[in-house]
Parts: structure tokens; sequence; C-alpha cells
């Protein structure tokens, strides 16, 4: 058991083990993708690019946050701002929704390409 599935399996709140449980799955089903603990969250690579972080929202829900997501495309608008510059979140209280859940994948494609783009610009010596 790596160190994101001992921190899943220690969750107390069941409502909040299942949510990160479930997401966790559907985002290490992407190749190269890995999980790692920050923070005492689990944060997700791609190609060691940090792309996604798991945040608990009290009293029962989960916040799937992305990096960089003002640079890519939010084609759902379905990510929110909090105020934050460079991450955007959705947050789940349940996982009924089967349409939220495609669109969420739509959105981590998209942050997965975000990454995957090589820098066009040289780096100046």
């Amino acid at each position: 058991m790596n160190e994101v599935e001992t921190y899943i399996y220690n969750l107390e709140n069941k409502t909040q083990k299942a949510l990160i449980k479930y997401f966790n799955n559907i985002i290490l089903s992407f190749d190269n993708v890995n999980t790692k603990l920050n923070f005492k969250i689990p944060f997700y690579y791609y190609n060691k690019k940090w792309i996604i972080y798991i945040n608990l929202i009290k009293p029962n829900g989960v916040e799937i946050c992305f990096n960089n997501a003002f640079k890519f495309n939010d084609i759902h608008n379905i990510l929110e701002a909090k105020k934050r510059k460079l991450v955007k979140g959705i947050s789940f209280f349940d996982i009924e929704d089967d349409m939220i859940i495609t669109k969420l994948i739509e959105t981590i494609e998209a942050s997965i390409t975000y990454a995957n783009k090589k820098r066009l610009i040289p780096k100046k010596y």
C-alpha cells in the first residue's frame, strides 16, 4: 500500500473516504499519472508535473483542484477559483451525477494536455 492509499484507508469520514477512493482511481487511470502525499493531502503528477490535488471539505465533501486551471480551457465551466490565482476546483459531496463525472474526466484530460505542452520559447541562459 502506498502513502496515498494509506491516507485514504485512514480517513474517518466514510463519505470522504469513498469520494477520494473513487476519484483517486479515475485520476490514476490516465497514463503517466502518479500520486504522492504532500501537505497531508493527495497530489497527482503527470510526467513529474503537478496537475491535481484532492482537498477535504468539511463536513462530507472533497474538492478536486487543478493547477494552472486559468491557462487551460474549462470547456464545461465547472471549475471555481475561490479567490485563488493558479488553482481552480470542483467540489463533490456525492458521486451520483454521471454527467458531472464525464465533465470531470474531460477536465482532467485538458489538464494533462496543458501539462504535456512543450516549451515554445527557448530558455535564456
